[in-house]
């Protein structure tokens, strides 16, 4: 699924001009949607981080955007900072972290609301139980609304397209 959104929206990103595609750079997941954006024709940002068990990206990051990055906390800015879409796939708690901190950003206003997609809805609707925070008043339903939840890579790429607001 990975691959095959990255293919598409990177030839998209292609045809709109300079718009690239990221990923945490690493192997699994990451290593697909760099590929797919490679495959696709359009820049391939590869943000690692350095850890003992990942010794460098993946060999379809741009060579010109490959970053390693030491701290968590410094990569996690870089990887949200110039985004204006994310997709959000399955992952631990690494990637609950970071989609937390992009919801945090949109609820407090720090950053303008855009496309959120988590890819594979078995695995996002059994992870998080979205209704019982809003029932529970940890959230608003707003919070729940900026998520979309799919497993169709077209309706998460008409999701992408049809609301990215790239001259922000």
């Amino acid at each position: 699924l990975a691959y095959k959104l990255a293919t598409k929206l990177g030839t998209w990103g292609k045809a709109k001009g300079n718009i690239g595609i990221s990923s945490g750079g690493g192997p699994g997941i990451m290593e697909a949607v760099n590929r797919g954006a490679h495959d696709g024709g359009c820049k391939s940002v590869g943000m690692g981080i350095s850890l003992p068990f990942e010794q460098h990206n993946n060999e379809y990051v741009s060579p010109e955007l490959d970053f390693e990055f030491h701290y968590f906390f410094t990569r996690k800015y870089w990887c949200v900072y110039l985004s204006k879409a994310y997709v959000i796939m399955p992952g631990g708690v690494g990637t609950l972290d970071e989609l937390c901190e992009i919801l945090t950003l949109i609820q407090t206003k720090k950053m303008k609301t855009c496309p959120i997609v988590l890819l594979n809805s078995e695995f996002w609707n059994n992870a998080i139980n979205f209704d019982y925070m809003i029932k529970y008043g940890t959230i608003s339903q707003s919070d729940k609304d900026a998520l979309f939840i799919t497993d169709s890579i077209d309706h998460a790429y008409n999701h992408i397209t049809n609301n990215i607001r790239l001259d922000d």
